[in-house]
């Protein structure tokens, strides 16, 4: 789990272009919205991820194969997911 993956799952909560923020280098809108919305910054928004991860229903990569507990968002119409933060099921 890292800074990156925290703030694309915050944006996405919070419905805003994480790519675009990236591009226009507004990142700390992340954080100003998730005060806004929730009254935490990002690094509380990190420890509850961080809190919550394992106890999220593993899903299993057929890249890796291996099962991650994980954050994942619907890429298109094909049914195609992507891991937004994630770690390995011990």
């Amino acid at each position: 789990m890292n800074y990156f993956d925290i703030q694309e799952l915050a944006s996405i909560i919070l419905k805003l272009n994480y790519d675009e923020l990236v591009d226009n280098g507004e990142e700390e809108m992340i954080d100003e919205r998730l005060y806004e919305e929730f009254g935490i910054d990002l690094e509380q928004f990190y420890n509850i991820i961080k809190a919550l991860l394992p106890l999220i229903v593993p899903v299993f990569s057929e890249l890796s194969k291996e099962w991650y507990h994980a954050f994942v968002v619907n890429e298109g119409t094909y049914n195609v997911f992507r891991a937004i933060v994630k770690q390995k099921v011990i």
